[in-house]
Parts: structure tokens; sequence; C-alpha cells
């Protein structure tokens, strides 16, 4: 390979890895930076902790915690041992997770249980026999396999509330039209076989019938040669 294309490989990796250091790990902090090296607005007490030092994540999206110390506290942030929560982190949660029917989802400020107070609709719990929220049924079952676009069966309730379906049945059908098209099909094929099959003897007999007609044609050739040779060689000679 040419030195030149070595050369712009290195240019290439050099600007690559520069990129990166201006974005973050640059000490500046940039737009859409939260934190950079030895640019960090807060320290360890501001979020509830007693000391410690405050650092930055690598991408410069947010706080490194792990060098604070002291006890971890609702409202750092941080999900703890004993909380389900944190402002701003619900573990993914949303009003329909907890059995709502929509809203917005959010932390008390105690950090161990979740706020319902902006979640639309009434807050189903399988088991308490009423059907709301997103359970499908809650020990009784309002509808029927047929409801559910199945032929017959019983529809059953799960225990977490949801359809059992396993017996529910569909009915199977058979097509008429395609069982005369298979059954034409098969006259078809088997006529055709009949066909060859009579066919075959007739053109072996042929075959012999020829053989036959080559087979007679040299014995009577053969026959006269040698009455032919018979009479020269005995006839002529007396």
């Amino acid at each position: 390979m040419d030195e030149r294309w070595y050369l712009f490989f290195g240019l290439f990796v050099l600007v690559i890895v520069y990129a990166d250091g201006a974005a973050c790990g640059n000490a500046v902090l940039e737009e859409g930076e939260f934190c950079d090296t030895n640019r960090i607005s807060s320290n360890c007490t501001n979020f509830n902790y007693t000391g410690g030092s405050l650092l930055c994540l690598d991408d410069c999206f947010g706080y490194d915690y792990s060098q604070c110390t002291g006890e971890e506290v609702c409202g750092n942030g941080i999900i703890s041992e004993g909380e389900i929560c944190e402002s701003g982190n619900l573990r993914g949660r949303t009003c329909l997770d907890e059995g709502y029917e929509g809203g917005d989802l959010k932390c008390r400020n105690d950090c161990v249980k979740y706020d319902y107070k902006e979640c639309t609709g009434v807050k189903s719990v399988c088991g308490d026999g009423n059907i709301t929220g997103k359970e499908e049924c809650d020990g009784t079952v309002s509808k029927s396999c047929t409801d559910l676009g199945y032929d017959s069966g019983i529809l059953r309730c799960n225990n977490n509330c949801t359809f059992n379906l396993g017996y529910c049945f569909k009915d199977i059908t058979v097509d008429e039209k395609i069982g005369e098209n298979n059954i034409s099909e098969s006259l078809e094929l088997n006529e055709s076989v009949f066909e060859n099959t009579v066919n075959i003897p007739g053109e072996i007999n042929n075959e012999k019938i020829k053989l036959g007609n080559v087979l007679v044609i040299f014995l009577v050739l053969t026959v006269a040669g040698v009455f032919g040779i018979y009479f020269y060689v005995f006839k002529t000679k007396k």
C-alpha cells in the first residue's frame, strides 16, 4: 500500500480522537454537556450527601456520585435500597403499568411509593372481582370465545386477569372447490399413466416384429448363399 494511504489513515484517526476529546473531557463546558472535567458546578452536599467528591460521567451527560460519602437520601436522583423511585427516575413505570388507564405517574416525596394523583381512571386490582383498568377479566369473564373470533369453546381467566384462550377452538372446513380440483387432477393423472402403460407394450411388440423380419431375411439370404456355393462348386466341376 502507498505510504500516502498510511499517512491519510493516521490523520483521520487523529481527527476522530481530537473531535471526541473536544466534545467531552476537554475541561470546557460546551453546549449539550451537563458537566466536564474540572467543570462541575455542584458538589456532593447538593445531592443530600455529607461529603466526598462529585465527579462527571465519561459522556459528560450527568454526575458520578461514586465518590460521594454519607447516607443516600430521597431526592438525590439515585434509587437506593428501600426506595422504589426518585424524582425523575420512575424505573420506566407509567400509570398504565400501575393499572390505571393513563395520566402522568410521579414519585412521592419519601421515594417509597408512587404518586398516582395525576393518573386517570380507576386503578385495577387483579383479584378483587371487578374488571377495571387494563384487566381483561377478574375471576368472572364477561365475554365468550365467539366474541374473540373463535367458533366454540370456553373462555377462562388467568391469575393475572388476562384471557386464557387455551380452551377456545376454531372449526376446520374443507374448501369444496379445492376438493373438486384435486379429484379432477387425480383423474387426469391416472388417465395419463394408463395411456402410457398401454402404449409401452405396443412399442415393444413393434420392435420385436421389426427384429423378426430382419432375422427372416438374413436366414433366407444365408440359405440361398449356401445353395449357390454348393451348385457352383459341385455342379460346375462335374
